[in-house]
């Protein structure tokens, strides 16, 4: 069965299709920013970021935390909150920490979004 998400691999993604039906919101937090948050309902763009997400190239080692801090979320309702299907936390510097204690560089496709995102949080501050 196809879905959203479904030519992801395991470091990215070890979920079976039923996690991902609809409704689904991914959430791009500043953590430097109290958790400050843009939700994403769009399933293209939600796609497209975890595309570049699976496209990153592992790290072979040690990678700075310096930047600025962000979380990217995907959740589902459940009953009367919000169920988190994935969770990867990274910094702007360019690496995200994923699934199976791994860390990848971001492409430069994935780190221009999260700056665009992380930059439009800070002028609403």
């Amino acid at each position: 069965m196809y879905g959203p998400f479904s030519e992801m691999n395991e470091d990215v993604t070890f979920y079976e299709w039923s996690h991902f039906k609809k409704p689904l919101k991914m959430e791009i937090s500043h953590i430097d920013l109290n958790w400050k948050t843009k939700t994403i309902n769009d399933y293209t763009a939600m796609r497209r970021i975890m595309t570049a997400l699976m496209e990153s190239e592992y790290s072979s080692g040690a990678t700075a935390q310096e930047g600025r801090h962000f979380v990217i979320t995907i959740s589902r309702p459940k009953n009367y909150d919000d169920e988190i299907v994935l969770q990867f936390n990274g910094y702007d510097n360019g690496y995200i920490h994923i699934n199976n204690g791994k860390t990848v560089r971001m492409t430069e496709e994935l780190q221009g979004t999260i700056h665009e995102i992380l930059n439009d949080l800070e002028r609403q501050d």
